[in-house]
């Protein structure tokens, strides 16, 4: 669009209709650049602000609610600090996923044992469990190799080359990139022209390059093929041990045959278990006394 038909104070009029929350509006134009300047609010702000704090509040009177931590894998335990709540397996226990862990529930009992309520609790525990994960990462063993095609004579690559300018919507073109290559690239370059730092003219320059090529089907080597996989494969440790992962065994190995080669097997590590969950209140037992009063 034109510079001269920016028109800044219909821009100003709308940006004030569509946001209530915008006091004040600066519309201006510096070169080829619109620049526009807003100020909020802060009365909305502060609201915005009253409104999250509310929303965090009943986060947290939600989470006052009892919560179990269930496992989330299936492994053995070997370690159980409880903080908060009431342990329900000890350390070599094999668990399920979906087994509670710890309970937010604690019971309360009268001097003869017996439960009579229980305690909402946020379950709160540092458990470590060993389970096993298994690995896989496969690769082709082979790709496709570029190879330019070069003049004999002139020792270069053969190419063909096309010089341009644009001036506004005219673009004026300088030899030719048209080609009857099977495979070919294309490369290009173009840079536009400015008066300062912000005044840009509808002028740009650069240069298009056509370079054919054949494709060579290469395999990699032995050596090619254990450095890429056992990247991934260091890569992907490094990542668990980040998450507080120890890995105890390693069983993966590299398998290569003619055309695909993997790593697989299994990791047995030591891991962070458990998840929060929403705790179900245990139905308190009526006593024997209780059912003959029927009380």
């Amino acid at each position: 669009m034109p510079v001269g038909k920016v028109d800044c104070a219909r821009i100003v009029k709308d940006i004030r209709k569509e946001y209530d929350d915008i006091i004040w509006v600066s519309a201006s134009i510096r070169g080829t650049r619109l620049i526009i300047q807003v100020k909020e609010n802060e009365d909305t702000i502060r609201q915005i602000d009253e409104a999250a704090a509310e929303e965090e509040d009943a986060g947290a009177d939600q989470q006052a609610q009892a919560t179990d931590i269930v496992a989330d894998k299936d492994c053995v335990i070997t370690k159980l600090v409880p903080r908060s709540g009431i342990p329900m397996v000890g350390e070599g226990a094999e668990v399920k996923a979906g087994d509670i862990l710890v309970s937010g529930h604690v019971p309360v009992v009268d001097d003869g044992g017996t439960v009579i309520a229980y305690q909402s609790h946020v379950s709160d525990a540092d458990i470590q469990g060993r389970t096993v994960i298994e690995y896989k990462d496969e690769m082709e063993t082979g790709y496709e190799q570029k190879e330019y095609i070069y003049r004999k004579r002139e020792h270069s690559s053969l190419k063909k080359v096309e010089y341009f300018l644009k001036i506004g919507k005219y673009d004026l073109r300088f030899g030719s990139i048209d080609n009857d290559y099977e495979s070919w690239e294309m490369y290009a370059y173009e840079k536009q022209l400015r008066i300062g730092e912000n005044f840009y003219l509808p002028v740009a320059y650069g240069k298009r390059t056509a370079k054919p090529y054949q494709s060579q089907a290469v395999k990699y080597t032995k050596n090619e093929i254990r450095q890429q996989l056992s990247g991934k494969f260091q890569r992907y440790c490094k990542d668990l041990e980040k998450k507080g992962v120890e890995i105890i065994e390693n069983d993966v190995k590299i398998y290569t045959e003619p055309q695909k080669a993997e790593a697989r097997g299994r990791l047995t590590v030591l891991m962070p278990v458990g998840t929060q969950t929403v705790s179900q209140a245990p139905e308190i037992q009526a006593s024997e006394e209780q059912d003959e009063t029927g009380e």
